[in-house]
């Protein structure tokens, strides 16, 4: 048995955000930076508190002029709100309305069984069913852990189990 490496590790990562990235651009945005739109509304659905223009650049690895550009393009179509930051006039605060908001949280909640059949396309359905259990014990621990502000909810709707344990020992 192989063992998974960094490389494998951050491809996995890739293909989980690409299947969600994809699946909720189709849904949600029309035009071509919709991937980019979908991964700046992601991050700015983490906090509450709402995010600076470099900060969202930090968090996406994107440029803070491409930021800039998607956080007006967001502004126009009314699902983000800009603020002067009051602790540093020079800094702009964007944020999600409560509306957009709650259709995050709608959009997070929808079983994730469409995204994951997608990734796992070709294997046995037996595999499938591996490591799709798999998956959800690793989402739970996450969660559990606090790892992730973004909630993830089980396939089947349920609380989170705490007593989930993927060590070997």
């Amino acid at each position: 048995m192989t063992l998974m490496d960094l490389l494998d590790l951050y491809r996995l990562g890739s293909a989980l955000v690409d299947v969600l990235g994809g699946r909720w651009s189709r849904e949600t945005f029309s035009s071509t930076s919709a991937r980019g739109e979908a991964i700046l509304m992601a991050r700015l659905f983490e906090s509450q508190d709402g995010r600076t223009i470099s900060q969202l650049a930090e968090l996406t690895g994107f440029a803070q002029s491409r930021v800039s550009t998607l956080v007006a393009r967001l502004y126009s179509l009314g699902w983000v709100t800009r603020e002067t930051d009051p602790r540093d006039r020079r800094r702009t605060v964007v944020r999600l309305p409560t509306g957009v908001r709650r259709g995050i949280e709608h959009a997070f909640a929808q079983p994730a069984t469409g995204a994951l059949a997608e990734l796992l396309e070709g294997l046995a359905p037996v595999q499938r069913s591996q490591v799709t259990e798999a998956l959800e014990r690793l989402a739970r621990l996450l969660r559990d852990r606090g790892d992730t502000v973004i909630p993830i909810p089980s396939a089947a709707g349920g609380e989170s189990q705490s007593d989930v344990n993927l060590s070997t020992h």
